[in-house]
């Protein structure tokens, strides 16, 4: 007993003394593919050890859950904290994230996510080059009703884009 016991003691100590083996990329490719994911959402992630956490606004109940179910059952997943909101839409917030969409689709940047909450955008997802990242939004800010953009597009590497 006392044997299983401090066996069980030194896995979990050198478990816990682990970096992050969770693969990033793991976690993107899962988000991407849930049913139901779109540019209507926004889901970010972080990495803690073994611990995922989920954040931003997604459309739907089942999506929230749905993302965290699936995210806990990748290799070294231990806990996932779902800091997900379903964000309520108003009105307004429908036009203008339909606006930006349609906008954003005419410039080639189709991919990019786009949540409103009472006018404030945020825009997130990846783009090939850092002219984009600044033109997507300058377009969105041009849309009327639209408080405030906050960019959060990235960058991708050029190989993801031939």
């Amino acid at each position: 007993m006392l044997k299983t016991f401090v066996s069980f003691f030194l896995i979990s100590a050198s478990l816990a003394a682990m970096p992050n083996l969770i693969e990033e990329r793991s976690i993107s490719r899962t988000i991407d593919s849930l049913p139901g994911y779109n540019v209507l959402d926004t889901i970010l992630f972080r990495v803690n050890g073994s611990q995922v956490i989920l954040d931003g606004d997604v459309s739907s109940p089942a999506l929230k859950t749905e993302a965290q179910q699936r995210v806990a059952l990748l290799p070294g997943v231990l806990t996932v904290i779902n800091r997900l909101e379903v964000a309520p839409i108003a009105p307004d917030d429908n036009a203008i994230q339909r606006d930006a969409l349609f906008s954003l689709g005419k410039d080639g940047l189709a991919s990019v996510h786009v949540a409103v909450d009472h006018g404030f955008v945020t825009l997130t997802g990846s783009v090939p080059d850092h002219a984009l990242l600044q033109e997507a939004a300058k377009t969105v800010n041009l849309i009327p009703a639209v408080v405030l953009v906050s960019n959060h597009l990235h960058v991708a590497p050029a190989h993801k884009w031939s």
